[in-house]
C-alpha cells in the first residue's frame, strides 16, 4: 500500500492543483488519431485498432490504458473516424474519453498532400474507493501507519473534490506528406497538433484550467532491399520491405517528451527499437531518462498484431517492472472502398500503410 501511495503522490502531484496523467502508448503510431486527428482515413484500408497497455507491474496490476478506434477515408478527399479509450490510474482514478474525427485531404501536386483533421470529443473522470487510500498524516516516522482521527482518508476531507467530472477534450492537426517517385517511396511526412482540454482547478467544485497538448510528429519511409525468405513467388512480390525512421515530439503544462526510433518491415514481420523521453534534458535537476522500448509484430491476412515491452532507463527501473503493450489492426477493404485514380494518389502517400 505504502508503494502505491507514494506513486498516486507523483501521478497527481502534491500541489492545490489536481492533474491527471494524460493516457501513454509506446506504440504511438499504432494509435495515429490518439496524437494527431490529421491521421484520420491514413491507411490503405478501413481500418480498426485496438490497443492494450500494462505498466507500474511492480506496484501491481492497476494501471492500465485499453483503446479502441475505427476510421475510414469516404472517397478521395474525406474521412471520418471514431475512438474511445478507457483508463484506470491504481484504479483510483479511471478516465473515458469518447470522441470523433474529420479529416480532409488536399492533394497539392501529384507527390505531395496535406492532411487537416479536427477532433471533438468528451472526457468523463472520477475517483473510486477513496476509503482504501493512505495519506502522508496517517503515517507516523517511528510506528508506520497509525489511527489518528481525523486524516486525509476519511471522506470528509474530499468536501472540496468533486468525486466524478467531465470535460471537452478538442483537437486540431496538420499532416504534410510528400513522396518523390511515383511509387510512394521513399516517403517523408510532418504532422502538427494542438489539443484542447479542461482540467480540474484549484477551485474543484466550479473552476477548470484549461490546458493545451501540443505535438509533433515526423517521419521517414524507404525500401529497402534485403531477401530472407523470398522464392520468386508472386506473393513475394507484394511484400513490403521498409525502414521507418519515425519520432514524435510532445508538450502538456511544464513537461516535455519526445519518442523516437525506427521499425524495419519485412511482411509478415515488424521489428522495432524506440526511446522515450529526452536524453540530456533535466528537469527539477532530474535526469529525463524514460524507457527502451523494444517491439515485434506479424501480419496475417487482414490482421497485424504488435507488442512491445519498456525497459526502464530511470532510477525507477527497480520498481516499475517495465510495461506491456498489445496492438490488434483489421483491414476491410470492401466496407467503404471508393476507388478512383484520386484515391490511389492519396494511396501512395500513405503513413500508416495498414
Amino acid at each position: 500500500m505504502m508503494k502505491k501511495f507514494t506513486l498516486l503522490l507523483i501521478i497527481l502531484g502534491i500541489s492545490r492543483v489536481m492533474l491527471a496523467q494524460s493516457p501513454q502508448f509506446s506504440q504511438f503510431y499504432a494509435n495515429p488519431l490518439y496524437h494527431n486527428p490529421a491521421f484520420t482515413g491514413d491507411a490503405s484500408t478501413t481500418r480498426l485498432i485496438a490497443t492494450a497497455r500494462y505498466q507500474w507491474l511492480g506496484y501491481g496490476s492497476g494501471y492500465n490504458s485499453h483503446a479502441f478506434s475505427i476510421d475510414s477515408y469516404l472517397g478521395a478527399k474525406n474521412s471520418i473516424g471514431f475512438q474511445a479509450i478507457h483508463d484506470n490510474q491504481f484504479q483510483f482514478l479511471k478516465t473515458e474519453s469518447l470522441a470523433g474525427f474529420y479529416s480532409r485531404f488536399v492533394p497539392l501536386n501529384e507527390n505531395t498532400g496535406l492532411t487537416l483533421g479536427t477532433k471533438i470529443g468528451w472526457t468523463f473522470s472520477r475517483f473510486d474507493n477513496l476509503s482504501n487510500l493512505n495519506f502522508a498524516d496517517a503515517f507516523s516516522a517511528t510506528s508506520g501507519l497509525i489511527s489518528v482521527s481525523p486524516t486525509s482518508r476519511d471522506k470528509t476531507d474530499f468536501g472540496s473534490i468533486p468525486l466524478n467530472w467531465n470535460y471537452p477534450d478538442v483537437a486540431f492537426g496538420a499532416l504534410l506528406k510528400t513522396s518523390e517517385t511515383l511509387d510512394g517511396f521513399p516517403l517523408t511526412w510532418v504532422g502538427f497538433s494542438a489539443n484542447y482540454r479542461q482540467l480540474m482547478g484549484e477551485n474543484t467544485k466550479a473552476t477548470f484550467i484549461p490546458r493545451w497538448k501540443l505535438g509533433m510528429q515526423l517521419g521517414y519511409k524507404v525500401s529497402h532491399h534485403l531477401q530472407i525468405w523470398d522464392r520468386a513467388l508472386g506473393r513475394d512480390a507484394d511484400r513490403e520491405k521498409s525502414i521507418s525512421f519515425t519520432s514524435h515530439l510532445r508538450k502538456e503544462a511544464r513537461f516535455w517528451q519526445i519518442d523516437f526510433g525506427v521499425n524495419f518491415t519485412y511482411t509478415p514481420l515488424v521489428l522495432g527499437v524506440w526511446y522515450r523521453n529526452i536524453p540530456f534534458r533535466r528537469f527539477d535537476k532530474v535526469s529525463q531518462q524514460d524507457a527502451l522500448t523494444f517491439l515485434g509484430g506479424f501480419q496475417f491476412g487482414k490482421f497485424l498484431v504488435e507488442y512491445s515491452y519498456d525497459v526502464t532507463v530511470s532510477s525507477l527501473y527497480n520498481s516499475s517492472a517495465g510495461a506491456h503493450e498489445i496492438s490488434i489492426w483489421y483491414g476491410i477493404d470492401a466496407f467503404l472502398d471508393f476507388r478512383s485514380k484520386k484515391r490511389e494518389h492519396r494511396r501512395r502517400l500513405d503513413c500508416t500503410n495498414f
